[in-house]
């Protein structure tokens, strides 16, 4: 339970040992050896910086990340319900649960495929495409549904609340799916695959990408030193 702080404590400690040779090295002007030490003061990282984390700290780690997609999802699911009871007036009983049931489908096998897409490298072609190709084709179907609504002259009022049944249903479904796959196949995993899966895990739902995500996706391997 206590592996991590160690290597904390330990990785600090060695910051210092190495700081206080530098200094020893200052007073006795060898600059050569100042520059090796400096050098290896720099590559130092956390375990938590480098991506790694002690096995028996996993689960800690993952705790705090799956509570807040759990009480984002909360949120979300609750707002779009909340919207779709402003229109239920408007909504067609069927076609509203025939909708919803597809979506809840949908999004249960999404987030499947994109679990098992979380055990893959960070950096890794497949999983990055994979994310693309299903942002863009989420967002194209509903660009698409709002075209063939205003084609098909749907009124606004039932297009929007079909559209929250919808949505609601999607988050259902992600939410479920996440929660299966975890407790089906995540103590199945290797170390190495947790330890991606923990990287590639974001905290939020409502704001999955930040900068520094983003930046460490995509720049990551060009700020490695060459070998």
């Amino acid at each position: 339970m206590y592996a991590c702080s160690k290597c904390s404590v330990l990785n600090t400690l060695k910051k210092v040992v190495a700081i206080a040779k530098v200094m020893k090295h200052i007073l006795k002007h060898n600059y050569t050896l100042v520059i090796c030490h400096l050098t290896s003061i720099s590559r130092m990282e956390s375990p938590e910086r480098s991506g790694y984390v002690p096995e028996a700290d996993f689960h800690e780690r993952l705790r705090p990340k799956q509570r807040q997609r759990l009480v984002e999802y909360a949120i979300l699911i609750a707002l779009q319900i909340l919207l779709a009871t402003a229109f239920v007036r408007e909504a067609r009983f069927l076609f509203a649960l025939g909708l919803s049931v597809s979506a809840l489908g949908m999004a249960w096998t999404l987030a499947h495929i994109r679990e098992a897409r979380r055990t893959l490298n960070v950096h890794s072609t497949k999983r990055l495409i994979g994310d693309t190709l299903e942002s863009f084709g989420i967002m194209m179907l509903l660009a698409l549904s709002g075209i063939a609504a205003r084609w098909l002259e749907v009124p606004r009022m039932s297009f929007m609340a079909h559209l929250s049944l919808v949505v609601a249903a999607y988050f259902v479904g992600s939410l479920m799916g996440e929660l299966r796959w975890r407790k089906r196949f995540l103590h199945r995993l290797s170390h190495e695959e947790q330890q991606q899966y923990l990287v590639n895990l974001n905290r939020s739902v409502i704001f999955p990408y930040n900068l520094a995500y983003l930046r460490e996706t995509f720049f990551g391997n060009s700020r490695k030193p060459r070998s």
